[in-house]
């Protein structure tokens, strides 16, 4: 590594680096080794590759390996956009590179115009990829994983010592509990960003007047609206009806059941029939804010 290093540092396109094998380092902890993950679909070559063609934009920055350091992970940032970008171009046109697009976003501070382009990427990809493994990590995931490579480097910069000064593991993307040593992939919060969207897509009320009262499950949750999961027939509560219910002691006891005896296992046709009534008298207008609904919940943003 350290031999190609050196030969790379007199590539012409890194000539306006100042720690040019550092970064050469670091573009190689990142894109994966022994104690840290990769990104899938995205070999080392790619990296260098890519790192080679953006090396003025990613900038030296990338070799600071301090997690106090705001300017190293900004620069991981820029390298992690610019691979993603080139596998997935046509979904940024008329966009011809990271950098312009990173430059007509408008925040406060570099870290925040950072997260910003990253959920712009994450929203662009998401109805282009295949599953889910083609992403681009949310913020605060190439966050926890940067730590991980920074804690890398410093390790193998002390290779050469007699003896080794290592910061704290849970301070760095790994967790240390009972002994065993895991990895943390992501924060709590979009975890459960995660679930909510699950639970939103899968669970749901079965009212069979309308959803006009509030024995409707669905307006009694977070939610209040119709979600995917739900299989009530002819349904009034959806995000573009703006009148409320009333909770009307003389109506439809049967109007909301229990959300834990609800099965959305159907095994006869009746069932199957009666979920496309449902849905059948509903224009796609109705349905328009269901993708909006969906992205609060699915592209986590960093509340740091």
């Amino acid at each position: 590594m350290r031999m190609f290093a050196l030969q790379m540092s007199n590539d012409m396109c890194l000539k306006g680096l100042a720690t040019s094998v550092d970064c050469l380092q670091m573009v190689y902890i990142s894109s994966g080794c022994d104690f840290v993950s990769f990104f899938h679909g995205y070999g080392k070559k790619t990296f260098f590759d890519i790192f080679r063609q953006n090396a003025d934009f990613i900038s030296s920055d990338l070799s600071i390996c301090d997690k106090d350091n705001i300017q190293g992970l900004c620069a991981f940032f820029r390298l992690i956009l610019c691979v993603y970008f080139s596998k997935h171009r046509t979904a940024f046109q008329p966009a011809i590179s990271v950098k312009e697009m990173y430059d007509k976003i408008i925040c406060e501070s570099a870290l925040d115009k950072h997260v910003a382009l990253i959920k712009d990427f994450r929203e662009r990809m998401w109805e282009r990829v295949m599953s889910e493994v083609e992403m681009i990590p949310n913020a605060e995931a190439l966050k926890l994983h940067w730590l991980r490579c920074c804690w890398v480097m410093q390790y193998w910069k002390q290779g050469n010592t007699n003896f080794m000064s290592l910061p704290d593991l849970n301070s760095y993307g790994w967790n240390i509990s009972d002994g065993e040593i895991t990895v943390v992939w992501d924060t709590e919060i979009n975890f459960k960003k995660v679930n909510d969207t699950i639970q939103w897509y899968t669970k749901g009320c079965s009212c069979k007047s309308g959803c006009t009262t509030l024995r409707c499950s669905c307006k009694k949750s977070a939610n209040k609206y119709y979600s995917p999961g739900c299989k009530c027939v002819n349904c009034v509560n959806l995000p573009t009806n703006l009148n409320q219910a009333v909770d009307d002691p003389d109506s439809d006891l049967e109007d909301s059941e229990q959300e834990e005896d609800i099965s959305y296992e159907s095994d006869s046709e009746t069932d199957i029939n009666e979920f496309a009534a449902d849905t059948s008298g509903n224009s796609s207008t109705a349905y328009k804010n269901y993708w909006d609904t969906f992205e609060n919940y699915i592209f986590a943003v960093p509340t740091d």
